[in-house]
């Protein structure tokens, strides 16, 4: 039973703001260039460091893909971890959609999609390619 079993969906949505915005407060921001690869596997990186931290160990050896999900499954479960993907944000909020990792229902990372950012460097002529940045409170030194 968590807390939020006694708390209205009000409370709930209310509570949740808090901590989202708690999380995000808290980030920091990693630059990559313009290499969004890179992004992507910092971004995964930090789900599975964020994940370790929370006593969550991703299975790296199973006959299938199906039970490597269940054992990850089983562990989320047993150790109260959730992750929830956002993509309801628009516009200069849209750096805030990402994967949010709960534990016992308070949130304890926030790992924003790649997001374009302005290059540091501009071309005299033309548009240079944009260059991407991962904003995380996640526990990078846990990245494995």
């Amino acid at each position: 039973m968590s807390y939020q079993d006694s708390m209205t969906l009000g409370e709930i949505g209310s509570n949740d703001l808090a901590m989202a915005e708690d999380a995000v407060d808290s980030a920091k921001q990693y630059k990559f260039g313009n290499n969004l690869a890179k992004a992507m596997r910092f971004m995964a990186a930090c789900v599975d460091a964020s994940l370790h931290y929370c006593g969550v160990h991703v299975p790296l050896i199973a006959d299938s893909v199906a039970e490597r999900a269940n054992a990850l499954d089983r562990q989320m479960n047993t150790k109260g971890v959730k992750v929830e993907r956002r993509k309801h944000h628009k516009g200069d909020e849209g750096w805030r959609n990402g994967i949010y990792i709960y534990k016992d229902d308070v949130v304890v990372a926030f790992i924003s999609e790649p997001v374009a950012v302005r290059p540091t460097t501009h071309l005299v002529i033309g548009v240079g390619k944009p260059e991407y940045a991962v904003i995380t409170n996640a526990k990078v030194e846990y990245a494995s």
